[in-house]
Order: structure tokens, then sequence, then C-alpha cells
């Protein structure tokens, strides 16, 4: 248990840095699902149960679900 919340810790950060390095508006919108998720478990960890189904419901349900959609039914310019 002592050794989950440095590695949530550490996991979330490199999402951090991946998602703001990969040109793909996509793939960033998926690490900012797994910086979500992460976020959620170190709340499961303080043993915040309120703050956790906040977290999972509306940053990784519908903030993740609004960027996903903003993304398909744009079009892309291609040149």
């Amino acid at each position: 248990m002592d050794l989950l919340a440095p590695l949530l810790i550490v996991a979330s950060i490199a999402l951090a840095v991946l998602m703001m390095k990969v040109t793909d508006l996509l793939r960033a919108v998926i690490c900012l699902c797994g910086i979500c998720i992460l976020v959620e478990g170190l709340f499961s960890l303080l043993h915040v149960a309120s703050i956790m189904i906040f977290q999972i419901l509306v940053y990784a349900g519908a903030t993740v679900t609004l960027s996903l959609s903003a993304i398909m039914f744009t079009r892309r310019r291609d040149g």
C-alpha cells in the first residue's frame, strides 16, 4: 500500500508529460483519461469516496466524452 501512492503519482506525471508531447489529439485525450483514472486511484487510497465518484463520473466520464465527441465531429484539414 505504501508503494502504490508514489507509483500512481509517477504514472500520472508520466501521462501528463506524454499528453503534452503527443501530436495526435485523440491520443492526448486518451492520456487525459488515464490521468483522471490515476487521480481517482489516489482519492481511493485517501478513502474519500465522494470525491472519487465525482472524479470518475465527471472528469473521466463527461469531460473525456465531450472531448472525444468534439474531435470526432470536427473536420480535419489535410495539407
